[in-house]
């Protein structure tokens, strides 16, 4: 049948007035925004573009058959041509609901949702329906951020990388979105399920009349490699490598294309990953194109080939992409019928459709800052990792909490395997983000900065000089533990202060050297315990002073050696020895109580006293002449102990 077809239908808004089509051109293709372009001729000499801005508009196209091929989309721009006076020409360009998204951008973030989920809630923001096709298996996305791109490039990386792809359906008055990931979900041409070869009639509806076949080198393996750093008990453990190969069948099919980081998150995902790629890449191994002249062929339809004089190429075709224009005559005014003229380009349906990887990834090139948030009333929100949550100032989900973001790793000045440093920031804080590689999913928390809500623990710039650290109870808001350096010239400092307990444990020797004063303030009770000997050396005096009682346990000797004189001052004096107390004097000894005395010197004994009573049980020898006077023992007088002053406690 030839390819005849009666004037169009143009279901238009009613500020368009009634439409005649002159021109038409349509481009097409799978994961491709289809643009259609009408020339037409109006009832009115002059459109209100704006009443016509985004309004949707249908075009039928009528075979001699009795088929319909429809168009609709949004009217995305009204151009006048005044070459044609009087007549009212214009140029509509249709674009399908889809192509909205190019519109709006956000920064938003997905947490632990499949592809599908998250396209579906972009999707779900338009006003256009959706068909789905899909049958493989998606795993939920750890982290997923759209970043200073448009809705429709986040839609379309996320379908590229996941082997999704799309295309349209039309009917009266409508069109739809079919979203695929298989050969299965793809139907065959409505009247044109078959096409003959005709070279030579390129008139016929259901008939191609030119052929090429195009066969071209690909890459046949590709290899991904990333990091995963809950794996990283060894370099061999924590890098993963995902990896697919495709046979093409040619010499020299084996070249591999390798890229780090891959941008997954195990090797489950990296081999998914790595398979859509290679088969992306075959996809253009192996093409053909065909001109016609029928509007029914349209990408994500099937037809079969016929009547081909190379009977390999007579066998079931894919559209990938089709271009389509259509003229009428001018001097029927859009009235008469449209004579089309299409091309196409496919692949065989035993080949495996995959969109290519073009749509780029955001890269942020540099470090952001973010509020650390948590989970309401919590001064601190980590998990087992020492990682915390953040709200990026482009965020706008409007959430504050814990959902707010993936958890970030936080560097630190060393990291080792049980040692190392630890400073996990707090809600509240502002920190600084660098991004690994750029990825706007891969977040890495390197520092923190001050602000006017959160201010430096020292006064600015008075105290410039200091420098160390001050952490916060998370408790009492007004205790703290500090580490502070102060070097202000003829000041310098080091603080140690630590807000309730401070523990020091020294696993060998431990050296302390004061060059002046050393000051110990203790405001309740001292404990030393020495497991061996205790030794003792002061250079000048030593001064203690005991408030109340001092006692001196001994389970040896106990020895003191005092080169001057030694005072001893008490109300009373207990002295008793279980065996022996001997008290020896190098010239005399003397015992005074009052007026009484008991002097022993090398020359003798001399007793004086009031009166003296000698008792003996059995003899008693008394020899008269008198004794000499005993001289008084010197009082005590011990020197005062100074007291320690004060440490800095940090606060001045």
């Amino acid at each position: 049948m030839m390819s005849s077809f009666k004037a169009s239908q143009i279901k238009a808004p009613s500020a368009a007035g009634t439409l005649s089509l002159i021109h038409f051109e349509a481009s097409e293709g799978l994961s491709m925004l289809a643009q259609y372009t009408l020339e037409v001729q109006g009832s009115k000499t002059e459109l209100d573009a704006n009443r016509l801005l985004g309004q949707t508009l249908g075009v039928g196209l009528s075979a001699s058959d009795g088929g319909v091929r429809w168009v609709h989309g949004h009217i995305s721009a009204v151009a006048q041509d005044d070459r044609f006076g009087q007549q009212g020409r214009y140029t509509l360009t249709l674009r399908p609901w889809l192509w909205l998204l190019t519109l709006a951008s956000h920064n938003r973030f997905f947490e632990e949702k499949t592809v599908v989920e998250v396209l579906t809630a972009v999707l779900d923001e338009y006003p256009g329906r959706v068909d789905w096709q899909v049958t493989g298996r998606y795993d939920a996305l750890e982290y997923c951020v759209q970043y200073c791109e448009s809705d429709f490039d986040f839609f379309s990386r996320l379908m590229e990388r996941a082997g999704l792809y799309y295309f349209f359906t039309f009917k009266d008055g409508s069109h739809e979105l079919v979203i695929v990931d298989a050969m299965s979900a793809h139907k065959t041409a409505a009247h044109c399920d078959k096409m003959s070869y005709r070279p030579h009639q390129p008139h016929f509806i259901a008939s191609v009349f030119s052929w090429v076949s195009r066969s071209e080198m690909t890459t046949g393996k590709v290899s991904l490699h990333d990091y995963d750093f809950s794996k990283a008990n060894s370099r061999e453990a924590s890098v993963q490598r995902g990896e697919s190969a495709v046979a093409a069948g040619y010499e020299l099919d084996d070249y591999e294309r390798s890229s780090y980081p891959g941008f997954f998150a195990d090797q489950r995902a990296g081999d998914a990953f790595a398979k859509v790629q290679a088969q992306a890449l075959l996809t253009r191994q192996c093409v053909a194109h065909a001109t016609h002249s029928t509007p029914y062929l349209t990408p994500g339809h099937r037809f079969e080939l016929t009547d081909h004089p190379q009977s390999a190429y007579n066998a079931k075709y894919l559209v990938v992409r089709s271009t389509l224009t259509g003229s009428c005559p001018e001097s029927t005014g859009g009235l008469g019928e449209l004579r089309f003229e299409g091309s196409v380009e496919v692949i065989k349906t035993s080949q495996i459709f995959r969109a290519p990887i073009r749509t780029p990834t955001p890269v942020i090139s540099g470090p952001q800052t973010a509020f650390v948030v948590g989970k309401s009333g919590e001064p601190q929100w980590v998990d087992k990792h020492g990682r915390v949550k953040v709200q990026f100032h482009w965020d706008s989900s409007g959430k504050e909490n814990e959902n707010c973001s993936c958890w970030v790793r936080v560097a630190q000045p060393m990291a080792g395997k049980r040692w190392g440093a630890m400073f996990l920031p707090r809600v509240g804080q502002e920190v600084v983000v660098q991004f690994l590689d750029g990825s706007p999913d891969r977040p890495l928390v390197v520092g923190g900065v001050y602000n006017a809500g959160t201010r430096p623990p020292w006064d600015l710039p008075d105290q410039a000089s200091r420098s160390g650290f001050k952490s916060q109870s998370l408790g009492d808001q007004h205790m703290y533990n500090e580490l502070r350096f102060e070097d202000k010239k003829d000041a310098e400092q080091l603080l140690i202060y630590a807000g309730r307990n401070q523990d020091v444990t020294v696993g060998n020797d431990a050296f302390v050297s004061v060059g002046n004063d050393w000051h110990i303030s203790t405001g309740a009770n001292q404990f030393v315990k020495v497991a061996k000997d205790l030794h003792e050396s002061v250079e000048g005096s030593r001064n203690v002073k005991v408030s109340k009682d001092c006692s001196l346990s001994i389970d040896g000797d106990s020895h003191s050696q005092v080169e001057g004189k030694q005072y001893l001052t008490a109300g009373s004096v207990d002295l008793k020895g279980q065996q022996t107390i001997t008290l020896e004097a190098g010239s005399e000894l003397v015992l005074k109580v009052g007026s009484s005395s008991l002097v022993l010197s090398a020359s003798g004994v001399a007793i004086n006293g009031v009166q003296v009573t000698i008792d003996g049980s059995a003899k008693v020898d008394i020899n008269g002449g008198g004794g000499g006077a005993a001289t008084g023992a010197d009082a005590a007088q011990p020197v005062a102990a100074t007291l320690p002053e004060e440490a800095d406690n940090g606060q001045a």
